[in-house]
């Protein structure tokens, strides 16, 4: 099997998380990372270069920050994996995004076979809650499903293969992707937009959803609560569905996109809401 290559650590040893170099360690008749054929859709349909971290309610979400963008598939893995170790950076914390990625992970070695991309870490990414274990494999899943082309992402702790996450952690099996973490999956997720965004009126965002009844709120509001603007769109399905949302504003400036899904309850107005800041101009 041909080499992965090699990255360099510089970059991710300042916050304490080291990407070593990116050995294989696949069986013989696995394909080296240059073999991934891109398809037309991700698995997960995040806007290129995105990265996840974890939001203030504890679930997955947008990082501000990215990784650099490559037209070579292989080169974008390692890219994306040494983008969601180094997090948060001062920009995500800024936005309240953090990382359930514990400092001193190690990035032993990848490879794929097919559409499935395996990830080779130390121990120390097996050590933790049960919540921190889902937290932080769905950002390594979340993170590298969003390459057009990986749809599953299987692990191996130490060199082997795990087919879950820590004593108590995720069920990973021979490879998940982003539908197995619905525990730390907010109801209605923005794909498509990084906190801290610049953008004019109308305001368009779309992301996934699993809302019941496929149903998604959604209110603009300003940093000190202020409502703008509030609706409700619905999305393609209440399993996995696409939903999109346009927002006319004469509004300027900081803003807070809240959305979330349809609540049972009567008396609760939105189920699981996320907020996405944004900057309109």
């Amino acid at each position: 099997m041909r080499s992965t290559g090699r990255l360099g650590v510089a970059a991710v040893m300042t916050v304490g998380v080291a990407l070593t170099a990116l050995t294989a360690v696949a069986p013989a008749t696995a394909h080296s990372l240059s073999a991934i054929t891109p398809t037309v859709v991700a698995a997960n349909p995040a806007l290129p270069g995105a990265v996840f971290g974890i939001s203030t309610h504890g679930k997955l979400a947008l990082a501000a920050s990215k990784a650099p963008i490559s037209t070579s598939t292989a080169a974008r893995i390692r890219l994306a994996l040494g983008a969601v170790l180094a997090l948060p950076t001062a920009a995500d914390r800024n936005f309240g995004v953090s990382s359930a990625i514990p400092r001193g992970t190690v990035v032993r070695g990848i490879f794929i076979r097919g559409t499935t991309v395996t990830v080779d870490l130390n121990s120390t990414f097996a050590v933790g809650s049960s919540l921190s274990l889902q937290q932080r494999t769905g950002q390594f899943v979340f993170t590298l499903t969003a390459i057009p082309g990986v749809e599953r992402v299987a692990f191996r702790i130490n060199g082997h293969a795990v087919t879950r996450v820590g004593i108590n952690g995720q069920f990973v099996g021979a490879g998940v992707g982003p539908t197995a973490f619905s525990r730390v999956t907010p109801a209605a997720l923005v794909l498509s937009t990084r906190p801290g965004t610049h953008v004019t009126t109308p305001i368009r965002v779309s992301g996934v959803a699993t809302s019941f009844e496929a149903v998604v709120h959604w209110r603009l509001t300003t940093l000190s609560g202020t409502l703008l603007r509030q609706g409700t769109t619905m999305a393609t399905s209440n399993l996995r569905g696409n939903f999109t949302i346009s927002i006319p504003t004469t509004y300027h400036g900081s803003v807070h996109l809240v959305v979330g899904g349809d609540a049972p309850r009567g008396d609760v107005p939105m189920n699981d809401p996320a907020v996405t800041p944004l900057f309109v101009e």
